[in-house]
């Protein structure tokens, strides 16, 4: 009845509206953190990633909310050495927070810490009190999440694993049909299957709910990936001579056969066949054709024989039917991490040096947003603080005109929840895609932070601290704008 894009609108506005009214109907006394929290895990690729999201920004509200602890303990009495503690552990997190698998645990440390720390104001007591606080909202905001993406147009592990490797193998087949038809491949499609492959082992490594067709032996299908992959890579090399031997036609009509096994199989949901794969296993007849489809046709065999054992077809050859944990990969990409990390601790000193010796309003806002803003801006490209900066005006005006104009009208709170899920949605719909998930982002926590007095147990409809929310996002898109570019990244990102 409504198109993909529509259907994540909904749950996401549902699940957003929601959060915040449960915790306003339990007297907590800021709605929008959890809120927030949906925002967050909505952005993920699929829900199986927002848990596995969900479990980092646990671990790291634990971890942000010890460190600001210590520091206020420590520090709290020293604001020279508690700034200067904050800009080193800025960059410490910030080069963390690159690490493939559990850089967004790192990320939420940094931003708790900071979050913590200043609006405890450096008071044990109100410092316990945020930080309970923050828990609250966090632990709300993902069983909400959970509760709606699980029931409203669910979408399992499974059939969005198996969709994905039905359309790559659809892909490859037809790239095999062109070699057998004296065609070249098309190298910009093999490209796109071969990306669309690269995250579908780390996908295994996630929560995977009740999918047992994955569960039951996700090794065997991160191998039978991973061979689909070097298949592809075969392909992109693979020419043929313009006259093809016996030997080269009845091998690509072997391919075919192969990849249209699979993609049945990705069609049934992982159902198993009714008996193994038979492919060329004669290894005089592979040495007859052109060295790529010899090894696309390797490469095909290990991807039906992994899939055979992952289907439960064949007995598995490891001890170990579950993956390995993702490891904490310090190494991977190295030079621009540590540009990243050098960077955020820059933008830190000049930040923290326009707070002390200027007049900037807010009080502890601006460190907060520049810690929050700064720790993701750096790690894209110079070109998306104009779309950042372009966003925020975008999204807050709007936002700030209806906070003054049509919120004060508003006096039930099913009107309050209309107002949220009626904004929250047309955000999420009116820029859907990978594209727009920046926007997505931007758009949802503004209208979210620029009404966030009418959140508020007794409602307080100040534009002032609209305003000024608005003008301190500009100027922290300023500041990391003038320090990324001063300080060029390097120019390979790899290590």
């Amino acid at each position: 009845m409504f198109s993909a894009a529509t259907q994540e609108s909904i749950k996401f506005a549902l699940a957003a509206t929601s959060a915040i009214l449960i915790a306003l109907s339990l007297g907590w006394d800021k709605p929008y953190w959890a809120a927030v929290v949906v925002i967050v895990l909505a952005t993920t690729e699929s829900q199986s990633h927002a848990l596995y999201k969900g479990w980092n920004r646990m671990v790291g509200t634990f971890a942000g909310i010890g460190i600001a602890f210590l520091l206020v303990d420590q520090l709290g009495q020293e604001p020279l050495l508690f700034l200067t503690a904050m800009t080193l552990l800025a960059g410490v997190l910030v080069y963390l927070a690159g690490c493939p698998n559990y850089g967004y645990a790192f990320q939420m440390t940094l931003v708790l810490t900071t979050l913590v720390a200043a609006m405890g104001q450096f008071d044990d007591a109100l410092t316990f009190q945020m930080a309970v606080t923050r828990l609250e909202e966090n632990i709300l905001g993902i069983v909400v999440f959970s509760l709606v993406f699980a029931t409203l147009w669910p979408e399992s592990a499974s059939k969005r694993f198996f969709h994905q490797i039905e359309s790559a193998i659809d892909t490859l087949q037809q790239q095999v049909r062109r070699l057998r038809n004296n065609q070249q491949v098309e190298p910009d499609t093999l490209h796109r299957v071969k990306a669309a492959l690269q995250p579908l082992p780390a996908q295994l490594s996630l929560p995977l709910g009740t999918s047992y067709a994955l569960k039951y032996r996700p090794r065997h299908w991160q191998q039978s990936v991973t061979a689909l992959m070097e298949a592809t890579e075969a392909l992109l090399a693979s020419t043929l001579p313009d006259t093809q031997t016996g030997e080269a036609k009845a091998t690509l009509d072997e391919m075919d056969n192969a990849l249209a096994r699979l993609g049945a199989i990705a069609r049934t949901r992982g159902k198993p066949a009714t008996s193994p794969a038979s492919l060329v296993s004669r290894t005089e007849a592979l040495a007859t054709v052109p060295p790529s489809l010899a090894e696309a046709t390797r490469a095909l065999q290990r991807a039906s024989e992994e899939t055979d054992m992952a289907t439960g077809l064949t007995p598995s050859n490891l001890r170990q039917p579950r993956p390995a944990r993702p490891r904490l990969d310090l190494k991977v990409n190295t030079a621009y991490r540590l540009h990243q990390a050098v960077t955020m601790m820059a933008i830190m000193v000049v930040a923290m040096g326009l707070w002390i010796l200027l007049p900037v309003p807010g009080g502890s806002i601006f460190p907060i947003l520049v810690v929050a803003l700064g720790s993701v801006l750096v790690t894209f490209p110079l070109k998306m603080n104009n779309i950042a900066f372009w966003g925020v005006t975008l999204f807050a005006v709007p936002a700030l005109l209806q906070f003054v104009f049509l919120l004060p009208r508003l006096t039930e709170v099913w009107q309050l929840g209309g107002f949220y899920f009626l904004n929250l949605f047309l955000v999420w719909r009116l820029f859907p895609g990978p594209k727009g998930l920046l926007l997505r982002l931007l758009g949802a926590q503004l209208t979210i932070i620029m009404t966030m007095g009418a959140m508020q147990l007794t409602p307080r409809y100040d534009v002032t601290q609209s305003l000024t929310m608005m003008v301190l996002v500009w100027l922290v898109i300023l500041v990391v704008r003038i320090v990324m570019q001063l300080l060029p990244p390097p120019v390979s990102s790899k290590s």
